[in-house]
């Protein structure tokens, strides 16, 4: 698995993400939020954790500031959503945080993720 190559405007090369991959990696800022917070235990297996970021994934609470949220979130059905794996997730947190930022995750003043 791995992203599809994509060329800007400038014929530079970079990784396109997609709204799922910005989901995912919302999902795992609030993740460890809410570990922080205690709501949540730390301690879970692969298929639960892969089932608690789905579930973060698809929450208007959580990615609400990506880019055509509304239109992904309204439109989804449970068909829609892609598999969330182990996988994915590391190849989501692998890529330089630029990138996503640069492709719709959107950072407050303080450097915080919104």
């Amino acid at each position: 698995m791995k992203f599809k190559l994509c060329v800007n405007e400038n014929g530079v090369y970079h990784e396109a993400f997609d709204f799922w991959d910005n989901a995912i990696l919302k999902a795992l800022f609030e993740y460890d939020r809410l570990i922080e917070l205690g709501i949540i235990e730390a301690k879970v297996n692969e298929e639960e954790f892969c089932e608690i970021i789905t579930f973060l994934s698809i929450s208007p609470h959580v990615v609400s500031s990506l880019p055509n949220s509304s239109f992904y979130l309204n439109s989804m059905s449970s068909d829609d959503v892609p598999p969330i794996t182990l996988e994915r997730i590391r190849l989501v947190v692998s890529q330089p945080i630029s990138n996503f930022i640069h492709h719709g995750l959107v950072l407050g003043d303080d450097g915080s993720c919104q």
